[in-house]
């Protein structure tokens, strides 16, 4: 029995639907990658999608405003997006970016697998927290040149700045 290119295509869609199913971590994995490795092009098509289908998403949006299942869910979206990994590194490198530390992206690496590996302060040996703002994990860099030096604990940071 021959199928129709209709039911080869039905087939092969369950086929898929199976195999993101049974290798989701994989699948992700793939995606993220992906997204990571073509940010500029999807950008591009986001943005045309959005400037075609402005009134589609206006009136999405206006429709489940005010539906509480809609506002939990998007909450819920956001949340889990801002905790990704890609997102959390994201902020780090603007937020030190921002802060006049200077570094090519495969110093970036190094420095922030050193920074998320990192357990203790390199100066105090005093254990990272996030109880105390003197405890917490600080980037250290030369003020002039940008570069980075240390993890430091924010005591030792305060310290570290004022000589």
């Amino acid at each position: 029995m021959t199928l129709t290119e209709e039911e080869k295509k039905q087939k092969n869609r369950e086929y898929q639907k199976k195999y993101r199913e049974k290798n989701k971590e994989k699948v992700n994995e793939y995606n993220r990658q992906y997204r990571v490795k073509n940010k500029e092009k999807i950008k591009q098509k986001d943005k045309k999608y959005r400037e075609k289908n402005k009134e589609k998403i206006k009136e999405y949006y206006q429709k489940n405003k005010q539906n509480p299942e809609f506002k939990e869910q998007r909450k819920k979206y956001d949340m889990d997006y801002r905790n990704t990994d890609i997102v959390i590194k994201s902020i780090f490198k603007k937020k030190w970016k921002s802060r006049g530390v200077k570094f090519t992206d495969e110093e970036f690496e190094s420095i922030w697998k050193e920074y998320t590996t990192q357990t203790h302060c390199e100066w105090c040996n005093r254990e990272f927290s996030k109880k105390s703002q003197m405890e917490y994990k600080c980037l250290d860099h030369d003020h002039n040149t940008g570069k980075f030096r240390f993890i430091l604990c924010g005591n030792c940071n305060i310290t570290r700045q004022s000589d």
